[in-house]
């Protein structure tokens, strides 16, 4: 593990024992398995399928408001043009939802590459440790009591603690 990884999880620690410190609490944890599919416009090669297991908590003020989620998650990406496993990741994000519309997130993660990237100009085949800034507008297409499906623009800023 990198100096950075480890300073990372340092610092995620010292916040959440910090924020509790303020008399708030933590809700019960809500299990999620999420099935994405991103077509990226900028690279027509890379139709993405994601699936993503997480586990949320809302820290909640003392008036049982939520301030803020935290999310510690694990996602898989399958390249679908290349039949190809893309990357692993491993991480926890920190958002708030401003309006049941828009949603603010940042990131922190580790992730595995393990597709290989010989044809690509652009990238290299490697492990990284990472930040992202994440930006989502959604709109619920369809719900009932068992599932919601959801549409979403979103938008990732990332830093690469790496490089």
């Amino acid at each position: 593990m990198s100096k950075t990884s480890i300073s990372i999880t340092l610092f995620l620690v010292i916040f959440l024992f910090v924020f509790q410190s303020f008399g708030g609490t933590i809700s019960k944890p809500e299990f999620r398995l999420k099935e994405l599919y991103r077509y990226e416009l900028h690279r027509a090669h890379h139709k993405l399928y994601t699936n993503r297991l997480s586990l949320s908590f809302d820290y909640l003020n003392t008036k049982d408001i939520v301030l803020f989620k935290v999310t510690p998650f694990f996602e898989i990406r399958r390249n679908l043009h290349k039949n190809l496993w893309q990357r692993k990741e491993l991480g926890v994000e920190i958002g708030k939802e401003i309006f049941p519309w828009l949603y603010l997130g940042e990131t922190i993660q580790r992730g595995w590459m393990k597709e290989d990237y010989r044809y690509y100009g652009d990238y290299e085949g490697r492990d990284y440790t990472e930040s992202e800034t994440r930006l989502a507008f959604t709109h619920n297409l369809f719900s009932n009591k068992y599932i919601q499906l959801k549409g979403f623009i979103l938008d990732e800023y990332t830093y690469d603690f790496d490089r």
